[in-house]
């Protein structure tokens, strides 16, 4: 009887621990995560070791039996514990990280990039979430125009809704139900287009700057500076699985949610263990969709700016061989007199310092894996996160901008310089705005108090080695 509940026990403890190790080395970032953070290899070490305990009970309880009872009992006690104990940090480890996602709370309205529309203007979407199953409506109009209704076919938690066949230089009012109306505006996509980049807000960390965010946002958000878009490139919150932090997020993002249509990037903590789910809920719902590409990579253009979103996370862990040759085909594709812009939250080029092991600055992997391409299809200039730093670099005609903190711990001063690296500053919170004319991008670096810290003027690349 005592053996066959050891069996049972130790069975159960292996089946435990195999089935949290094959989910965890299943989730969208675990290889960046094993590759970067080397405290985690420690985390999954133990977790092996922790599993093999009550296997380790019962071969000494074999070896040891012809020994007196009381070993005995102590072997079968010692199984009983390391068992339970097994079990029980295992739905643990499931429930802390998210598992099984749990419903999308009610958050503010939000307008986002929807792909590539007609006329050179993107089509928008409006999202938006509520604390209970309902059918919404959205009415909007353009200005001076006569209204258009759209109705939920049935009822949902979230609820999104394509605004398409948007006309330049207008001027759209929406409201969902009965509430409140907002506004956005379309840029000309024969003129100047004027954007703002931030990254690596970390809400929920505990050591970020959500006063500082704020003060940010709202230099965004002022209609006296007029900003068509807003990117953010990644890692939003500090724990992508932790819904609460989501909710913060986007509660901070309110004053520029509902009137300046964003783009948002993942990062590596937004995706973090189920994290990419919740990222996906937030940020690119159902019914949002792109001509090309994937949820976490896609293209849209912006007349003739096209915009080429990445998903480089950690690093190159997630820039698979189908996203690679994605990329590849569209940047054939594009109109050698247009402006190429890449987005990532990933870096390529970049100075910075070593820390816990990981060499923070030119990231080779990332460097031999895409730069060639940049190099070959005369992308002009490629945005970045990832690193809380401002820099911009050059190599080989292409301009990589690191964007900086939008509320994350500022990165310590550089130990390494790039030799692609012209200008660099360390220590400040601020994000980049970009106007971008027919033949020129103004590129200015601010910090939080929307002071400018440095501006750069880049051609626009001419037709290279296309092919």
């Amino acid at each position: 009887m005592r053996n066959k509940l050891s069996a049972i026990l130790v069975g159960l403890a292996c089946l435990c621990i195999c089935i949290l190790l094959f989910w965890l080395f299943n989730l969208h970032g675990t290889r960046g995560l094993l590759q970067v953070e080397r405290i985690f290899w420690v985390v999954v070490s133990l977790l092996i070791l922790l599993g093999l305990t009550p296997s380790l009970f019962c071969l000494i309880g074999w070896l040891k039996r012809n020994k007196r009872k009381i070993q005995t009992g102590f072997n079968i006690t010692a199984i009983v514990i390391s068992s339970i104990a097994v079990v029980v940090v295992a739905a643990g480890y499931f429930y802390i990280s998210g598992f099984p996602s749990p419903p999308v709370p009610e958050t503010p309205r939000l307008v986002l990039v929807a792909g590539s529309g007609t006329g050179g203007i993107p089509d928008v979407a409006v999202i938006a979430t509520s604390p209970q199953s309902s059918q919404y409506t959205l009415d909007w109009y353009k200005a001076g125009e006569s209204v258009y209704t759209s109705v939920e076919s049935g009822k949902s938690l979230a609820h999104t809704f394509i605004l398409g066949n948007l006309d330049p230089v207008s001027e759209y009012r929406y409201r969902l139900n009965t509430g409140a109306e907002y506004h956005f505006r379309t840029p000309d996509a024969s003129s100047p287009m004027h954007f703002a980049v931030g990254n690596d807000a970390h809400f929920g960390a505990g050591d970020n700057r959500p006063d500082l965010t704020a003060r940010m946002l709202a230099l965004i958000a002022d209609p006296a500076n007029r900003y068509d878009y807003f990117f953010s490139l990644g890692d939003l919150v500090e724990f992508g699985f932790r819904v609460e932090q989501w909710q913060e997020a986007f509660a901070a993002l309110s004053p520029i949610s509902a009137s300046i249509p964003a783009c948002y990037i993942a990062g590596n903590h937004d995706t973090l263990f189920t994290g990419v789910d919740r990222f996906l809920d937030y940020c690119y719902p159902a019914g949002v969709e792109t001509k090309t590409g994937s949820p976490l990579w896609y293209r849209f253009d912006v007349g003739n700016i096209h915009f080429l979103v990445l998903d480089l996370e950690w690093s190159v862990e997630s820039f698979s061989a189908r996203q690679a040759e994605w990329l590849e085909n569209e940047l054939k594709s594009i109109p050698p007199d247009d402006w190429t812009i890449v987005l990532s939250h990933g870096y390529f080029y970049a100075s910075g310092s070593i820390f816990n092991g990981w060499k923070w600055y030119d990231n080779p992997e990332a460097i031999e894996r895409t730069t060639p391409l940049f190099e070959r299809y005369d992308v002009d200039i490629v945005f970045s996160g990832h690193l809380h730093q401002m820099e911009l670099l050059e190599k080989a005609g292409v301009t990589y901008v690191i964007t900086g903190s939008l509320g994350g711990v500022p990165d310590p001063d550089r130990t390494y310089i790039s030799p692609a690296s012209l200008w660099y500053a360390s220590g400040q919170y601020g994000f980049v705005d970009v106007t971008i004319k027919t033949e020129q991008a103004t590129v200015v670096f601010r910090d939080s108090a929307g002071l400018e810290l440095k501006n750069f003027v880049i051609n626009r690349k001419r037709p290279g080695n296309r092919k």
